[in-house]
């Protein structure tokens, strides 16, 4: 089975959504552009060697923060594209450094939910 940081996040996710609701519910749109997040996010894992993936909602603004550990990066014209894409659509992005020789990527989205009508 390929690896999927959708299916990682969805947990999380859930949680989330028990703690939101009945003021919030998840918007179908932005769960649906977060899924195309998730790709690339996969992509990054198989091609980098992913060795992490953390994922959290933040309580407050309720945007969902995504840490990847890979074991290398180099971004070539073949992946430029993807990864710009995801980096426009991100609140915020950061590169650290992670364990060992590895490097961190911390991903910022955006909310995921909307308010119950």
């Amino acid at each position: 089975m390929a690896f999927s940081s959708y299916l990682i996040a969805d947990f999380v996710l859930s949680e989330a959504n028990s703690q939101f609701a009945p003021l919030f519910k998840p918007s179908e749109e932005r769960l649906d552009v977060f899924k195309q997040y998730c790709s690339v996010v996969d992509k990054l894992v198989e091609e980098f060697g992913g060795t992490t993936l953390e994922v959290e909602v933040n309580d407050e603004d309720m945007s969902v923060h995504m840490k990847l550990e890979l074991e290398e990066l180099v971004v070539d014209d073949r992946e430029r594209g993807m990864f710009t894409q995801l980096l426009e659509r991100t609140v915020s992005f950061r590169v650290e450094h992670g364990d060992g020789d590895t490097i961190l990527l911390h991903f910022v989205f955006p909310s995921l939910w909307e308010k119950a009508v």
